[in-house]
């Protein structure tokens, strides 16, 4: 996307990179399947690939989320489910106190990442839980505003059916 001169060229004015950024790419990427591994793994291959084009042209992270296979207690092959073949643990490997801190650490590795760009957006999606959550957030203008989640919890009203 370069011109002659190194800098954008002409063409690409007024493009916005959208780019989807997964811990399980990173999986298939050779990432090792620990929290150090894919913190070290955002730091420095997700973040720098966002610095750099983002010297260029606007860069957001259009989807990201937190699924990984240690959160999964199975590998899971880049992102594969009991939706599309793949088994899942047989029991629990995380209490729910790890798995929070597992969830709360790669989000903070990804959300420093992704400041490095001009936004980014959350992936949720309905799948295995019955639940559909998602947070989106963006500040393409200034990077001056921020919105932070410490946590969320979400109870179901089982006296209702769900859709």
């Amino acid at each position: 996307m370069r011109g002659d001169d190194g800098r954008l060229a002409p063409e690409f004015e007024n493009v916005v990179l959208d780019t989807h950024q997964y811990l399980m790419t990173a999986e298939m990427m050779g990432c090792p399947q620990t929290v150090e591994g894919y913190d070290d793994f955002v730091r420095n291959t997700y973040a720098p690939m966002i610095a750099e084009m983002s010297e260029y042209f606007p860069v957001i992270v259009g989807e990201w989320c937190l699924f990984n296979s240690v959160g999964c207690g199975v590998d899971t092959h880049g992102g594969q489910s009991v939706l599309n073949g793949e088994e899942g643990a047989q029991a629990e490997t995380l209490t729910a106190e790890q798995k929070r801190s597992l969830y709360q650490g790669v989000a903070e590795s990804q959300l420093a990442a992704w400041s490095k760009g001009s936004g980014f957006y959350y992936w949720n999606y309905k799948l295995l839980t019955g639940t559909m959550v998602g947070v989106a957030v963006t500040d393409a203008a200034l990077h001056e505003k921020t919105a932070d989640f410490d946590f969320f919890d979400y109870e179901a009203d089982e006296t209702k059916p769900v859709d």
